[in-house]
């Protein structure tokens, strides 16, 4: 349990959290290896998002380089340890998906277990069914197809798909397969609309599943840890009981956050995502972002897919 030590600014309603981090991911190369286009930002209730370099100390110096993912993961704890030492209450988060769509719980085997088991037994595998443990795309996309007997994973790019064993076109499935629920509505800012998780092999229009698969791995090694709760698995209100007192991890989707007429780039989407959350709960407004209330029918599956902070929630019940 976090005790806060300064959570109001004068003449504000009291906000939900003091700090925001948020990093703009990468799923290339290894886990360990730098990637040029991983940014980390932070900011405070009043103070304007700044960069987090990786720093690497050498007998001399520290000197700045590139965020590896592994590295990121590291710095993103040792940020939750030092908030939770000074009594600041951290909101947090990495543009990748956090969960699988219907097709890929389902073949997978993980389509009625609870979130965080869902999650360690990708990450784990099981041997048993020939399921294999999450790893770099390179590996796991044909590993997991193999599991499968069909092309799940695919690639748009020749090079990629010859370079990872795996298929150039999707399989055929029905939009509410292909995608969760949140990545079917509307953004509340914007008109761009998440990718499907199957499309995997670097930047570009679709091909998002890469940095997925990336980025479940390293989620998995943060679920164990008692001071961080993970919205909306946690419960659909981010102010309800099992968020009080601990940082909370959320899944943001950039665009639905970045001002409109702002381009897009890796700075940018990072640095707005951490402006747009802080002034949101600065304004007393940021329930209007993380707060889902679904039908009974849809309750189980969003538990499961999770929900992106800045989709709108209203097209649930259109």
């Amino acid at each position: 349990m976090i005790s806060r030590s300064n959570p109001k600014l004068e003449g504000l309603a009291m906000p939900l959290f003091d700090r925001y981090l948020f990093a703009d991911y990468s799923g290339g190369g290894e886990n360990h290896h730098a990637q040029g286009n991983i940014r980390l930002y932070r900011c405070t209730l009043d103070g304007e998002p700044a960069r987090l370099v990786h720093s690497v100390k050498t007998r001399q110096t520290a000197q700045p380089q590139n965020f590896s993912r592994d590295s990121l993961v590291a710095r993103v704890q040792r940020e939750l340890a030092e908030a939770s030492h000074t009594g600041h209450r951290m909101l947090f988060g990495f543009d990748h998906q956090y969960a699988w769509p219907p097709h890929l719980r389902h073949l997978a085997g993980i389509a009625n277990i609870a979130w965080r088991e869902a999650l360690r037994l990708l990450d784990a595998g099981d041997p048993d069914r020939g399921l294999p443990p999450l790893d770099t795309p390179r590996r796991y996309c044909a590993a997991f197809n193999l599991y499968c007997g069909k092309d799940v994973f695919w690639s748009p790019l020749n090079g990629i798909a010859n370079k990872y064993g795996i298929g150039r076109k999707p399989l055929r499935l029905p939009a509410a397969e292909r995608f969760r629920l949140t990545e079917l509505v509307a953004p509340v800012r914007g008109r761009s609309r998440p990718k499907a998780a199957d499309a995997v092999g670097g930047q570009g229009a679709g091909i998002v599943g890469g940095q997925t698969i990336c980025g479940l791995y390293q989620i998995a090694r943060m679920l164990d840890d008692p001071a961080i709760a993970w919205w909306p698995f946690d419960g659909f209100d981010i102010q309800a009981e099992a968020y009080a007192g601990k940082h909370v991890g959320i899944e943001i989707y950039p665009s639905a956050l970045r001002p409109v007429h702002v381009a897009r780039d890796d700075d940018a989407d990072a640095y707005h995502s951490c402006l747009c959350l802080r002034d949101a709960d600065r304004a007393d407004n940021l329930r209007a972002l993380a707060v889902v209330t679904p039908p009974a029918d849809l309750r189980d599956r969003i538990r499961g897919e999770g929900w992106i902070v800045g989709m709108d929630p209203e097209g649930l019940v259109d």
